[in-house]
């Protein structure tokens, strides 16, 4: 979900006209999507290390 954030304030955000002459509006656009690439990175990092969305550990045999 956070891709797909990522992509519309890169797509209708930081490409759209009005914003892109407001600098602004264009820095806080540009901020939002640093923020949401950031998120992108550290839940796959998380998803990487074998973290589940809540941060423990998740195992093969959970809930057995």
């Amino acid at each position: 979900m956070a891709s797909v954030l990522m992509g519309a304030v890169d797509r209708d955000l930081l490409g759209h006209p009005a914003i892109a002459v407001k600098p602004e509006w264009f820095a806080l656009a540009a901020q939002a999507h640093r923020a949401l690439f950031r998120l992108y990175q550290e839940i796959g990092a998380a998803h990487l290390d074998g973290c589940g969305p809540s941060g423990a550990q998740e195992t093969a045999n959970a809930g057995q």
